[in-house]
């Protein structure tokens, strides 16, 4: 991340992320876009001296207003950085050259924190680099956490809680609110800044409850400045998207919640996303959900079901954030947190919530919370790895769920402009499903969710049909004791 001066003529890339230095307490700088449009962003502090935090969307000459002066940037057209996520009326996620994408989620609560020892930099590097080549895209970090409460104290050197830095000057017993802590910010704007590079999305939590922090009083001045500091110095960075809290079920006045995303609408000049994690009670209030773009949920039965169920009313995608975690390398006893499920098991999960067409979250023990071994490539990974290339393959944002389809154990997904199904059927031996149309064969693709292989079978009218009631069919799973995908292609 580059520091500027005013004075300085500037060429920079769409979404590049840049430092510029103000000599003065200026808080509020004026500019012009290169489509005329006017923006106002707000300035933040690093050691008491004041920089402006910027990065252009559009391509062309930005102009800034600085203490009666005109800084000009020229931004190029590249595509090296992540466009701004959006939402679009059919609950799905784009970017915003309006391309569709399969959001992958992945929980690394202190990643923030990972830098604050200096030879983890290479260490995070090659840690992003797996996650990029697993296809995990959407990263999960809370801005501060101290520690566990399941698993108190520093028990390996990967531990990262209790937090070595803090936030503010002082330290987590004895806090000065009034005071931030360049040295852990500047750890954190470099993990931030990183992700950025990769193009990696960053889910950022401004809080978390169940984390053993000492935060500042709720609406005190210093939780406030607290907000907008976060906000001033990650709102240019084309990755983030906002979240108030992890756990956020423990905030239970609405209002209060309402009006910190709608002050986030104020400070945040590039409007990114907002979001909320499992406060299932606030996204029933539609007139509160409305300051929302997104829903993060937490759910851990029944994930097909509920996603069908909130995306219907909801109206907006669902990103099923949390539903069961992956036990670690040594099998289902190795464990970080109180219980775990084994890679089969949690990535069969993932599958369900993607037959609902929503987007799921990747938990492992040895990384999601304050313990990070960032050299495990857990099983998970690789079973990962097939969903999301198979769900970018399908094009999935081009189909719509059919629950009404499974007369028997089963999923379905129905495509939008061709007559063709994808069945998800579970480890039984046959599932029953409605067809619409009328056919003479169908083809069917299967695959396995754990290898990624395909077969292919053909099957007449006859072969397939149940004599009760000649619009269900019977696929019959080839796959022992695991759920199958089954594409079908209508022939008539």
């Amino acid at each position: 991340m580059k520091n500027i001066n005013i004075n300085e003529l500037i060429t920079i890339e769409q979404n590049q992320v840049i430092d510029i230095k103000i000599d003065n307490n200026l808080e509020i700088v004026e500019a012009t876009t290169p489509s005329n449009k006017e923006f106002i962003f707000k300035t933040f502090k690093k050691n008491n001296i004041n920089f402006l935090r910027f990065s252009g969307e559009e391509a062309g000459i930005y102009i800034l207003k600085i203490n009666d002066q005109e800084m000009k940037i020229n931004v190029c057209k590249s595509f090296k950085y992540p466009t701004k996520l959006t939402v679009n009326k059919k609950s799905l996620f784009i970017e915003t050259n309006n391309k569709n994408i399969f959001l992958s989620g992945y929980e690394c609560n202190w990643l923030g924190m990972f830098t604050q020892r200096e030879n983890n930099v290479d260490r995070l590097i090659n840690f992003i680099a797996t996650l990029k080549e697993y296809k995990f895209n959407f990263i999960n970090i809370n801005v501060f956490a101290y520690d566990t409460t399941w698993c108190k104290g520093k028990i390996m050197e990967d531990d990262y809680g209790p937090a070595e830095l803090f936030p503010w000057k002082g330290d987590n017993e004895n806090p000065d609110f009034t005071q931030f802590n360049e040295e852990y910010f500047k750890a954190f704007d470099q993990v931030i800044q990183l992700l950025h590079e990769n193009n990696l999305y960053v889910h950022l939590y401004f809080k978390v409850f169940n984390k053993e922090v000492n935060w500042p009083k709720k609406n005190s001045k210093e939780e406030k400045d607290f907000f907008n500091y976060i906000i001033h110095r990650y709102q240019a960075f084309s990755n983030i998207v906002w979240d108030y809290a992890k756990e956020a079920y423990y905030e239970d006045d609405f209002n209060y919640l309402v009006e910190f995303y709608q002050n986030i609408d104020k400070e945040d000049s590039y409007h990114r996303l907002k979001t909320l994690h499992d406060n299932k009670q606030f996204y029933e209030e539609e007139d509160k959900r409305n300051v929302l773009d997104f829903c993060t949920t937490q759910q851990h039965y029944d994930v097909y079901t509920v996603a069908i169920w909130q995306r219907e009313k909801y109206q907006m995608p669902i990103y099923s954030s949390e539903f069961g975690y992956e036990c670690g390398i040594q099998g289902i006893e190795d464990l970080s947190y109180m219980y775990g499920q084994s890679p089969e098991v949690f990535v069969t999960r993932a599958w369900q919530i993607l037959f609902a067409l929503s987007y799921p979250s990747y938990y492992y023990t040895y990384t999601a919370w304050d313990i990070i071994i960032p050299e495990h490539i857990p099983t998970g990974y690789k079973y990962w790895k097939i969903l999301s290339d198979y769900a970018t393959e399908i094009e999935f944002w081009n189909y719509t769920t059919q629950p009404q389809l499974c007369y028997w154990r089963g999923r379905c997904l129905k495509h939008k402009n061709i007559a063709q199904y994808i069945y998800f059927i579970d480890e039984n031996e046959h599932a029953l499903f409605y067809v619409a149309e009328k056919y003479t064969s169908l083809e069917i693709e299967w695959f396995d969710i754990f290898t990624g292989k395909t077969y292919i079978e053909n099957k007449t009218v006859e072969e397939i049909e149940t004599i009760e009631n000649p619009s269900q069919i019977v696929l019959d799973n080839p796959y022992k004791d695991q759920w199958a995908v089954a594409k079908v292609k209508i022939i008539n």
